[in-house]
């Protein structure tokens, strides 16, 4: 059966090996074809513990000596210890520097697709020292193994044994609050500013040389729009301001369908952006059906979409989400959806003297199924944003507008690959409702 990860490292000063340890290289050994288990000597923590204990137990190299013998009796080849001297690891104030560890660990190992530790604390050092590696946390509240250092009232010394017994343990209060505190945690790391950061870094890398020209394209065609409308203000039909207001819809709107096309959930901070600027942009122009289709669906839905995607995250790359497929019964019923939709909604814009209900009434009723479709993760969103981007290129053909028709052309495009990605996605890897 094939493993989730090819390598995977689990690092630690081990003072003293310990069951909790072993646990953790369990966890790695079943996710990972080959694991490398690092143990750091040297350090700050380890010298303090050594002034005032005389346990040769606690020797590096009885340490290593003990990893080494358990881990090849109980996994073979499948994991491999090393040893790493961090004395010259140094801080100004003299405390150990993880950082300029960190290429030790790479030149020891090579890259790693996981890191595994029982920390969350971890994760943001993890984050900066191998942005290409998932972080996988391993039981942080310590039920399975009430240990975690030593000098732990808790802790139980290996000794050697290789043999795994089974041992019960009653959770007390303390032992709830501290996994209540590991819950709150994890979701603050989840949202920290540096996780953030690198979803977005590792997102924009993704993009394609052939998206950079769309971008370049858009970015062009909108300045000299924007130039143009401030040196002749009154040639063409918006006004200066209104094309500053362009020139941002342009640049948030581009890279938000970039990375959608990509599942990529950095997205919806440029979506969020592109809504706000494009309803004043609709405002202006009073086209009502769309400014509240903006207003009243996908400003909301962008913040609810944001949370699900990134309560969803694929396994091997945490800055995109799952893709799920609809049922060829949901196919039919997301249809008669949207054509009852808009045979309802063009009555209301009948009764409100629109100028062109039906085309109006459609593109609502689908942007807005659409929109669903995409918050629940669901590829078929795709088929519906083709249909839209080919009327809205329809629409600013009509009403000439450089900007949103550059826009929306590049829309079209992206959303034909869009769907290409979400399909293969879906097929190749997430199949959690197949």
């Amino acid at each position: 059966m094939k493993k989730q990860f090819k390598v995977g490292m689990y690092g630690g000063k081990f003072m003293p090996f310990h069951r909790g340890h072993l646990y953790c290289i369990q966890k790695a050994v079943e996710q990972c074809d080959i694991v490398y288990v690092l143990l750091f000597y040297g350090g700050d923590d380890e010298i303090e513990i050594l002034k005032n204990n005389n346990d040769e137990s606690l020797n590096y190299q009885a340490r290593y000596e003990v990893i080494k013998r358990v881990c090849n009796e109980m996994f073979g080849d499948n994991v491999i210890v090393k040893k790493i001297d961090v004395s010259s690891c140094k801080l100004p104030n003299g405390k150990e520097d993880w950082d300029a560890e960190t290429p030790l660990v790479l030149n020891t190992m090579g890259k790693m697709d996981a890191v595994y530790s029982s920390e969350i604390s971890y994760g943001v050092y993890f984050n900066r020292a191998y942005p290409w590696a998932k972080h996988v946390l391993v039981d942080p509240p310590r039920e399975v193994w009430p240990i975690s250092r030593y000098g732990d009232k808790k802790y139980e010394k290996w000794g050697g044994e290789t043999n795994m017994e089974t041992v019960k343990r009653k959770v007390n209060a303390k032992d709830k609050i501290k996994n209540i505190i590991y819950k709150i945690s994890l979701v603050k790391e989840k949202d920290t500013r540096e996780r953030i950061k690198n979803n977005l870094v590792n997102s924009i890398k993704a993009i394609k040389w052939y998206e950079w020209v769309m971008m370049v394209v858009m970015i062009a065609i909108a300045a000299y729009s924007m130039i143009s409308a401030f040196v002749n203000p009154t040639e063409g039909g918006n006004p200066p301001w209104l094309t500053v207001i362009n020139f941002i819809s342009a640049i948030c709107g581009v890279v938000c369908v970039f990375l959608c096309a990509k599942a990529s959930i950095s997205n919806f901070a440029f979506a969020t952006i592109n809504t706000i600027v494009y309803m004043i942009y609709l405002a202006y122009w009073k086209i009502y059906g769309t400014f509240f289709l903006e207003l009243l669906v996908y400003f909301p839905i962008n913040f609810i979409s944001w949370y699900i995607w990134a309560k969803h995250r694929d396994e091997k790359q945490d800055e995109i989400t799952k893709s799920k497929k609809l049922t060829w019964k949901q196919d039919v019923g997301v249809a008669l959806i949207v054509v009852l939709s808009t045979v309802i909604y063009h009555e209301i814009l009948v009764r409100v003297g629109g100028t062109v209900p039906w085309l109006d009434a459609m593109t609502v009723a689908i942007g807005i199924i659409a929109v669903v479709l995409e918050m629940f993760r669901y590829r078929e969103q795709y088929v519906l944003w083709i249909i839209t981007d080919i009327v809205a290129v329809a629409m600013y053909i009509a009403h000439f507008d450089p900007v949103y028709l550059t826009k929306k052309s590049i829309y079209l495009i992206m959303a034909i690959i869009g769907l290409y990605n979400w399909w293969k996605l879906q097929k190749t890897r997430n199949k959690e409702n197949t």
